[in-house]
């Protein structure tokens, strides 16, 4: 991120210096180029001004003033002395569109201070200031503005996408407003969510109204963040792209970008192809889908783009008529980087498309926080990413008809649109790492490939309900991290009742010591990997994983995976057991059809964790090619295999080679490894690939 640009004239002083909360820099809605002035501008102090104190016992004021036409001057008194006083700024155009900022300020030994903002031309609307301070009442001032020059950009907010990905529809819950004096939207108390943040206390709902809010949000503990509808109160880390920015230059057009860029994150994982640019964070979106961002001008085509960050100009190569384009911007949606805000809620709203790096969440869950049918929509990295003790639950289930298991031979489960949806999102849906470089609070190491052996830790996570929908956009290779869900070192998870599609990389990914693992009652269907994939998990604290009562269909397309073929170890299929022991896969439907891998498979790489302790039992595989319906490399320690059925489309062949572990054929597999076992043909269902 870019830092904002200097003021040209020269301070009068060596004025309070202005810490914002997004890197030392202020989070301002990036069209109005507002930046904090880093002056004392002690020439405007009052002669005889008062000398008050912390310890006067006074109230705290704030005064706005005008400087030189374009700058506004914030003055506080009798604010405790030498102490941090928040600053958050918003400004109310006339068209009725909301912006804002927030910083952070030390008051002086006498608990003044003096700062100032430019506002940049065009501007005409209000400005509220609000500042806080430990120990005393919070304050606001409001001054009304008007700066020659050309007319500022308007936001309108997002009516809801076509796609039907994005709308709720039938699946929207209906929440009451709550009573609660901290509401936000145009003509309210408090104009932007972070504001309403700023002023309520720990344990209060603020209540947003419907709008796009482009601002970066961090809440204080046990707050409630609560949306009138859910695809109607949005917090936005894009901002809008005026339908006349717009220029053509022969095939292309492009747009000169008004706004500091975030740029590159480097991380240890690019695009899955050398012409993926996925570790540039700034994120176009046509029509609420994002597009994918290449790296150079000759490669983009009609769903791609491409930035020359020297010269700050973004490329299309298809016409923009008629479409609405937002350019993702900020790092953050909801969030404490800091990891110490716990026992957040937010419901009924959107979250949408920030420039989170590799790693990073457009929501950053903290210990304690729950998001309940919620809209988590386009973020660059994660959507979403979790910690301890954390909820994501959606209350209308996204699909019919959950799989009975017992050996049925069909599934009628289908997916729709539920109330909690995470779509769209660059590298994963949601994700959780204990290695971030940030100290997790359960009891283990956090470096990338060491835990703690002897001492117990839970993170108690929920993941159900939930869709989870194209996820890893910007084609992350998912060799790292790519795809629905991906878990690193948890304990203590139930993902059940979701529906997991589209996305490039596996669909549920428990990767690298995770214990106690239920997967459970969900819709697993057309990710390009495996459904679920189990990797390097030794199994013992409290127990390895559970998969069952699932259905998943035509995981694994080699066909979409670009430098990615089919190999040995079946990460194309239905579940893959990677070096992992103390599993149960049971009760699941699995549909490979024509394009899928395999059934149900295991890997051992010879330097982890042996295949052990291993339950296979009353599953259903359907096949449509001669592929492994059951392909175990290894046999390991204690597998078992029990009432299993296998539908081949078409006709039985008893000699394909369906099977593994020296059984060829289906009656050697009986007779050596699955006494209970059956094999069927069925029709090739209707509309199935």
């Amino acid at each position: 991120m870019s830092q904002p640009a200097r003021h040209n004239r020269p301070p009068t002083g060596r004025g309070p210096r202005l810490v914002a909360r997004d890197r030392r820099r202020l989070s301002w809605h990036a069209s109005l180029a507002l930046r904090w002035l880093l002056v004392a501008l002690v020439g405007l102090l009052l002669v005889g001004a008062s000398a008050a104190t912390a310890g006067s016992g006074a109230q705290p004021s704030l005064a706005l003033t005008v400087f030189d036409e374009d700058i506004v001057v914030v003055r506080g008194e009798r604010f405790p002395a030498s102490r941090p006083v928040t600053l958050d700024a918003n400004l109310v155009l006339t068209q009725g569109d909301v912006y804002g900022g927030t910083g952070e300020i030390t008051s002086g030994p006498d608990g003044q201070f003096l700062v100032g903002f430019q506002v940049p031309p065009g501007t005409v609307g209000e400005i509220t200031v609000t500042a806080s301070a430990d120990g005393v009442p919070t304050v606001s001032a409001k001054l009304s503005v008007s700066v020659a020059g050309e007319p500022l950009p308007t936001d309108q907010p997002a009516s809801p996408p076509p796609s039907p990905a994005t709308d709720a529809g039938p699946a929207a819950v209906n929440y009451p407003p709550p009573d609660t004096p901290y509401v936000v939207g145009p003509g309210e108390r408090y104009t932007s969510v972070q504001a309403a943040v700023n002023a309520a206390p720990e344990g209060a709902t603020i209540y947003i109204k419907n709008g796009v809010y482009r601002e970066a949000v961090t809440p204080k503990s046990g707050q409630t963040l609560q949306g009138e509808t859910r695809d109607g109160a949005r917090i936005s880390g894009a901002n809008l792209v005026e339908p006349g920015w717009w220029k053509q230059s022969g095939r292309y057009w492009y747009f000169d970008t008004p706004w500091p860029l975030r740029g590159r994150i480097n991380s240890k994982w690019d695009g899955v192809t050398p012409d993926i640019d996925a570790q540039a964070t700034d994120l176009l979106h046509r029509d609420d889908i994002p597009l994918l961002h290449k790296k150079a001008l000759d490669q983009i085509g009609p769903d791609d783009f491409y930035i020359d960050y020297s010269a700050k100009r973004v490329y299309i190569a298809s016409d923009p008529a008629g479409h609405r384009f937002e350019l993702a911007v900020r790092k953050q949606g909801v969030g404490d980087g800091q990891r110490r805000t716990e026992n957040v809620t937010l419901v009924n709203l959107t979250v949408e498309k920030t420039a989170t790096g590799f790693h990073e969440g457009g929501i950053e869950m903290d210990k304690g926080w729950t998001v309940r049918d919620c809209l988590v929509l386009g973020h660059h990295g994660r959507g979403i990413s979790t910690t301890v003790d954390n909820t994501i639950i959606g209350t209308v289930t996204p699909f019919t008809s959950p799989y009975p298991g017992g050996g049925a031979r069909e599934s009628a489960q289908q997916g729709r649109s539920g109330s909690m949806q995470v779509l769209y999102n660059g590298s994963l849906g949601i994700g959780g790492s204990g290695w971030l470089g940030q100290p997790d609070r359960f009891g283990h190491t956090s470096t990338k490939q060491s835990e703690t052996t002897t001492a117990e830790y839970s993170n108690n996570i929920k993941i159900s309900g939930v869709e989870i929908g194209w996820s890893n956009s910007q084609r992350f290779s998912y060799w790292d991290e790519g795809g629905g869900i991906k878990l690193l070192l948890r304990k203590d998870v139930v993902v059940e009742n979701n529906w997991v599609h589209d996305s490039f990389g596996p669909g549920v990914w428990f990767d690298t010591n995770n214990r106690n693992i239920t997967v459970t009652g969900n819709l697993i269907e057309d990710n390009l990997a495996t459904g679920v994939w189990y990797e390097a998990n030794p199994g013992p604290f409290s127990g390895g994983v559970r998969i069952s009562h699932n259905t998943m269909r035509r995981n694994g397309n080699d066909q979409l995976g670009m430098n990615r073929n089919f190999d040995g170890r079946g990460q194309y299929g239905g579940v893959f057991l990677s070096d992992s022991a103390d599993i149960e896969v049971d009760n699941n439907f699995i549909e490979t059809g024509t394009v899928g891998g395999f059934g149900i498979t295991n890997h051992y790489g010879g330097s982890r964790t042996r295949p052990a302790n291993i339950n296979v039992h009353d599953n259903v595989i359907s096949i449509g090619i001669p592929t492994a319906a059951i392909g175990f490399a290894i046999g390991g320690n204690n597998i078992r295999f029990d009432r299993n059925v296998v539908l081949t489309w078409g006709q039985v062949n008893p000699d394909s080679v369906l099977f593994s572990l020296g059984a060829d054929t289906f009656p050697r597999w009986r007779s050596t490894h699955d006494p209970n076992a059956a094999i069927a043909a069925i029709s090739p269902p209707a509309g199935r690939r």
